[in-house]
């Protein structure tokens, strides 16, 4: 087995972190693989995959995190064009070399690796409602790259929906076995035995169809009541759930018009006489 070792400081960056033994070119970033604060690792190289795969989300179906790329280069200490080719070309290095490395160590079935992964609520939230109504076919969203592991663990991360599928090699970007971090990273230790292997989703839609047997969920779970507990929460976006943003039950995101204070009216009211004013704007 051979292992591709990582050269580029802004792809070891966003995998690992910055690094207190060298100047980092991320700034405040602890890696996608160390939970990645701010999503700035995931962002990083979902930008990068974007690059190396043409995939250009259609407006509205954009990958979920809490953050854009140009927040993160904006914040960056000596973000260059330079950087970011020799990560783009470092990245589809790794890709290849581990995709090679699956195909020769027998793992692969019909070029197929069986990968699980636990379900995270902006997922669960997407299910939920289409295994109430079985259906045969679930669409499930999905950001460009989502972490998968290959060793089995179901229903991880206080998760009680888990999906087992067959994903083709040429969908595998990153296999932890066979990449190496540099040697200036602390621990070689990747997602401490997370087993983590990366999905590409190429779909411009950020969506993935599969059957409905491909998702496992845990003898506990109450389907109807965790539909009831997403149904009333607000959420960065819906795949299906078009108005979900004036959604006013969740009060954490409460928006101004729902603020039932005297304040906020008296502001709203005095806003709206200055903009009539300024733009010779009659009264409805």
């Amino acid at each position: 087995m051979e292992t591709f070792q990582i050269k580029s400081l802004l792809l070891a960056d966003a995998i690992w972190g910055s690094s207190r033994c060298r100047k980092s070119i991320l700034k405040d970033c602890n890696g996608y693989i160390n939970s990645d604060t701010g999503d700035r690792g995931r962002i990083v190289l979902e930008y990068l995959l974007a690059r190396i795969y043409g995939i250009h989300r259609v407006p509205g179906y954009e990958p979920q995190y809490g953050g854009s790329f140009s927040e993160v280069s904006r914040e960056s200490n000596g973000f260059t064009k330079e950087n970011l080719d020799e990560a783009e070309q470092e990245l589809k290095n790794l890709i290849e070399h581990v995709q090679t490395q699956i195909r020769l160590s027998g793992k692969a079935h019909d070029d197929h690796v069986e990968l699980v992964r636990s379900l995270r609520n902006f997922e669960c939230k997407e299910i939920i409602p289409q295994l109430l109504a079985d259906e045969k076919n679930i669409i499930m969203p999905a950001n460009i790259m989502t972490s998968y592991a290959y060793d089995g663990r179901l229903h991880c991360y206080n998760s009680s929906i888990s999906v087992k599928r067959k994903v083709p090699v040429n969908k595998i970007l990153f296999w932890d076995e066979y990449i190496e971090a540099p040697e200036y990273i602390c621990s070689k230790n990747l997602h401490m035995g997370e087993y983590e292997v990366w999905v590409l989703n190429d779909d411009i839609f950020g969506e993935v169809s599969l059957d409905r047997d491909s998702f496992i969920i845990a003898e506990e779970a109450d389907l109807e009541s965790m539909n009831e507990k997403y149904s009333t929460r607000w959420h960065n976006r819906s795949y299906y759930d078009k108005d979900c943003r004036i959604n006013n039950v969740y009060t954490a995101e409460a928006k101004p018009c729902e603020c039932d204070n005297w304040l906020t009216r008296f502001v709203m009211k005095r806003n709206e006489k200055q903009i009539r004013e300024l733009y010779s704007m009659d009264e409805c």
